[in-house]
């Protein structure tokens, strides 16, 4: 099946979801937008461009350069392309929703592209990228790394509810590697996946049809603290968490449309992720967050996985997620303009977190010294922690989201979902598994 320039030949309003982080770039011209900005092309009218700072919407415009934190969106019969620095393209169909989360270089010197989209319909035509680059798809299900490829992406929702019916994903040139959780697929050309979640887990329609039941790990769940209006743990014997701060319950949805803003910024999106939540948080204002004053009896001290489901409403410099030692010092892990940074052992090459998207941390330490950060189940970055810098101090506590005392410059504000704390190390393929709401 050729795909075609023209996606409104296609015929297709189908919803989907989908994250494209990092496509690191080349160098285009010096009258082109430069790394760090796209330019947008207007194929077909109404495409409204929802500006990241201020929220304010105004409609798209031939040549516009925009940038991250920037919304576009096509109506019924809208379509449009955005161009990256390299050339690299991203085509919007009818209905369709995307967010430039994330535009700029990797810390080995490639160009990063992270998008978001919500809703609609997209074909991508990726240049061939070099070692230090990847462009990489994520839907409700599954994770397609590319390097130089024509592809196409498609998630369709029932209307009413919004809930994922089929993924599909097509491959016109080069080849696609797509991993749905626990397995691996390489899509050549001309091929497609077809997945369709059950009740059970997940179907991959196909030659090799396989079951994945994508229950979360729960040997050695220790706690889970939900924040539905209380900070107790909703497994027994753990103890209720302590505010730092004045702290307070109000209800978000946590999710992806609507906790970009994409919902206030009057995007009108019906797409929502499969797990997206009307729910009670627990929000956080500039230097508050929450502790738990012992994890005698919960984790070890050098051996657990913390799993933390949140967002911050900024991500410029150094924001605090989880220290180990009390406040007593600097060492600790952190978002640093959207990048996940165990300081000082380990800085992530993404930046994956971005202004008041919800996201999913995990930091896994194993009694062999090695530890893992992850973002939305992506590793991000990993050491061998000789030196002890990821343990829990000689106060047995966690401190989440406020900076250490006495600085106070590196504080957090956004809110939290839910945070799990399990006595051993997660594998990586347990961490790509784990859901974000119970």
């Amino acid at each position: 099946m050729a795909i075609r320039r023209g996606l409104a030949s296609l015929g297709v309003g189908m919803l989907l979801f989908l994250l494209v982080p990092h496509l690191a770039l080349s160098a285009r011209s010096a009258s082109q937008a430069d790394v760090g900005q796209a330019t947008l092309t207007v194929l077909t009218e109404q495409v409204t461009v929802v500006g990241g700072p201020s929220g304010t919407s105004h409609e798209g415009f031939n040549g516009e350069i925009i940038a991250a934190g920037d919304r576009v969106l096509t109506d019924a019969g809208g379509s449009a392309i955005v161009t990256f620095f390299d050339g690299s393209e991203l085509e919007l169909g009818a209905n369709t929703e995307v967010l430039l989360q994330a535009l700029g270089q990797t810390e080995c010197g490639g160009v990063l592209v992270q998008i978001a989209q919500a809703g609609g319909l997209t074909i991508h035509r990726v240049t061939e990228l070099g070692q230090q680059s990847n462009y990489q798809l994520q839907t409700p299900n599954t994770i397609a790394l590319v390097r130089g490829t024509l592809f196409r992406a498609l998630v369709e929702r029932d209307v009413a509810s919004g809930v994922v019916t089929r993924e599909n994903l097509l491959v016109e040139d080069g080849e696609v590697e797509v991993r749905l959780r626990t397995q691996t697929r390489t899509l050549q050309p001309g091929q497609q996946l077809n997945v369709i979640p059950t009740g059970g887990g997940l179907e991959v329609v196909g030659t090799e049809p396989v079951i994945d039941d994508g229950v979360d790990a729960t040997d050695g769940l220790k706690a889970d603290y939900q924040f539905q209006n209380t900070l107790e743990s909703t497994v027994a014997g753990a103890p209720p968490l302590s505010n730092l701060g004045e702290n307070s319950f109000q209800t978000e949805t946590v999710g992806f449309a609507e906790a970009t803003g994409l919902a206030a910024a009057g995007a009108g999106s019906q797409a929502r992720l499969a797990d997206d939540s009307v729910r009670t948080v627990l929000a956080f204002p500039l230097g508050s967050g929450v502790a738990l004053d012992s994890t005698v009896g919960v984790i070890p001290d050098d051996a657990y996985s913390i799993v933390m489901l949140f967002r911050f409403e900024e991500v410029n410099g150094y924001r605090m997620i989880l220290d180990f030692k009390n406040g007593s010092g600097d060492i600790a892990l952190y978002n640093y303009y959207g990048t996940l940074v165990f300081y000082t052992a380990a800085y992530g090459e993404n930046s994956p977190i971005t202004p008041n998207t919800w996201v999913q941390v995990v930091l896994t330490r194993d009694a062999a010294r090695n530890v893992v950060g992850y973002v939305n189940g992506i590793e991000e970055f990993a050491f061998v922690d000789e030196a002890e810098l990821a343990t829990v101090g000689v106060d047995n506590n966690l401190r989440f989201f406020r900076d250490n005392q006495g600085v106070g410059i590196e504080h957090s504000a956004g809110a939290v979902a839910r945070i799990r704390l399990y006595d051993r190390a997660l594998s990586a393929d347990e961490v790509a598994g784990l859901g974000r709401l119970p």
